[in-house]
């Protein structure tokens, strides 16, 4: 390891001698901070490469520029100055860092496989920071309790990052005993530099938390003869433009695989698309290779009649989130939707604005009209439940096929709820859920009118209360209960038989 680090140290020292001005150019504080998060996230082989196509576009502008020469020609170099001056950045070659990435991810991990090792159920996840758990991990984590609760011994490899803190992870269930009691007894085990091989018995099952981890339980999978099974959260393949990490999400659904959904109606949206195990199997072959459950709620209710009426100032709560992992939650359509509202006087005096969601710190947005919201990380998670009750209404955007469980939770507190209806989530469905439901559709304009439609309905106290008896699981044990787990344990035992030989398929590692 520590060779490793000299070899990468000593290339970067290459980089820093053969593009002097421009590497001196880009010591800074925040570009130190970012090679100090890559070099524990990523082989030096990764970093060190896209630190060299950064160093040798910016170079290559800067001969651009200093030669008057090329300014006025029509050449290559001429076209990029051209370019350049009009569209910055337009020729910076993304995808030749992007490739270093691409290869990191889906390169093999090595295995052994060793009958001497104790059969486990190896659950993939990317990284497991209790800085990120949102609603996804803390159903993975349910699903690794009841997994040990039916004596599976589980193991959680952590795929894509080095930084591993079991502590703290620990420390931000302490809320929850039973789920710190079944994280604190499984064994983990970071795969993320790919240098040690992973040791499996040739029982072992593999479940994929992500299209990433996908790559891999695939590969760990058909290694001991077995299909991977895929914790599915959501259609990863939307987070991305049309672009390599798009093509590379959908092929991972084409991978034969079990698939274990999060709610009905994102298995709804795999169905009516052909996607994943709706493609490859039919009939009682495609029911042995699915079920999904129901993501439980936190369990909340609304505030009596004459709590509601009696509120002098009126509240709307936000789930916004602004930064680059969460862009399906549509901030920005949100937002300016909201703005609009308060400029066609939507909204009196009465009302205040609290927005949630940010990774980063607590801002104040100016809405117009003497309004602001309240930008914050979280509500408090202690009472929780308690703070959603206090509001009136709730907006909560989401241009994907999972449905969100913010906006359910909203309505089951009471709330007015402003969500979009996105593809199979139509506005029958949504309303079907709540009749707290008021459906947008994910424009600005659409959000204002049904934020107007919204304010209307907040004096009918009790049809708030009414619509907020949800048909919808509030407990864990409801969600992965008997008959879920009974297949689960299906899918964990099942194999691949060859068809020619009509044996087991176990591959050398």
């Amino acid at each position: 390891m520590a060779g490793m680090k000299f070899f990468f140290v000593l290339d970067l020292l290459k980089l820093f001698v053969k593009h002097p001005v421009v590497s001196l150019q880009n010591i800074n504080p925040e570009n130190i901070r970012r090679l100090l998060a890559a070099m524990k996230n990523h082989s030096g082989r990764t970093v060190v490469g896209i630190v060299s196509n950064n160093l040798k576009h910016q170079a290559a502008l800067q001969g651009v520029y200093a030669d008057d020469s090329i300014v006025a020609s029509k050449d290559s170099q001429g076209k990029v100055y051209e370019l350049e001056r009009k569209y910055p950045g337009i020729t910076e070659p993304v995808a030749l860092s992007n490739i270093c990435m691409l290869e990191e991810k889906i390169a093999p991990v090595p295995y052994v496989i060793s009958y001497k090792e104790p059969v486990r159920v190896n659950l993939l996840l990317p990284q497991l920071d209790p800085h990120i758990m949102f609603g996804g991990y803390i159903s993975c984590l349910h699903f690794i309790r009841r997994l040990r609760e039916e004596n599976y011994r589980v193991r959680v490899v952590l795929c894509e990052s080095g930084q591993f803190d079991r502590k703290a992870v620990l420390d931000k269930l302490s809320s929850n005993q039973q789920l710190r009691e079944a994280v604190d007894g499984v064994e983990f085990e970071n795969i993320s530099s790919k240098e040690h091989p992973l040791r499996m018995s040739g029982d072992d099952a593999f479940i994929a938390y992500s299209y990433w981890t996908a790559l891999i339980a695939h590969q760990f999978a058909s290694a001991v003869g077995k299909e991977y099974i895929f914790f599915l959260q959501e259609y990863e393949a939307i987070f991305h433009p049309h672009d390599s990490c798009y093509a590379l999400a959908s092929y991972v659904y084409q991978l034969p695989h079990y698939a274990v959904f999060n709610t009905q109606l994102l298995a709804e949206y795999f169905r009516e698309r052909n996607l994943g195990v709706f493609s490859q199997y039919s009939g009682e072959q495609l029911n042995d290779h699915f079920i999904a459950f129901q993501h439980a709620l936190t369990p909340t209710s609304p505030q009596t009649l004459n709590q509601m009426a009696q509120r002098k100032t009126r509240r709307l709560l936000f789930y916004g989130r602004p930064e680059s992992h969460a862009k399906r939650n549509l901030f920005e359509i949100a937002l300016i939707g909201l703005k609009m509202a308060v400029k066609q006087n939507v909204f009196d005096e009465c009302w205040e604005f609290i927005g949630v969601g940010t990774l980063g710190t607590e801002h104040t947005i100016e809405l117009g009209k003497g309004h602001v919201l309240e930008l914050r990380p979280s509500l408090p998670q202690q009472d929780y439940a308690e703070s959603l009750r206090s509001f009136d209404i709730g907006m909560s955007l989401m241009m994907a096929p999972h449905p969100s469980i913010i906006p359910f939770e909203m309505a089951s507190s009471g709330m007015v709820v402003v969500t979009n209806s996105f593809e199979s989530r139509t506005d029958d469905v949504l309303r079907g859920i709540s009749r707290n439901i008021e459906p947008c559709l994910p424009a600005p304009q659409s959000v204002a009118e049904s934020l107007r439609k919204a304010v209307d309905r907040v004096g009918d106290y009790q049809a708030r209360y009414d619509n907020s008896n949800l048909d919808w699981v509030m407990d864990w044990d409801q969600s992965f209960n008997k008959s879920v787990m009974e297949k689960v344990g299906r899918f964990i035992s099942a194999r691949v038989v060859d068809k020619v030989t009509g044996r087991r398929n176990i591959e050398a590692g």
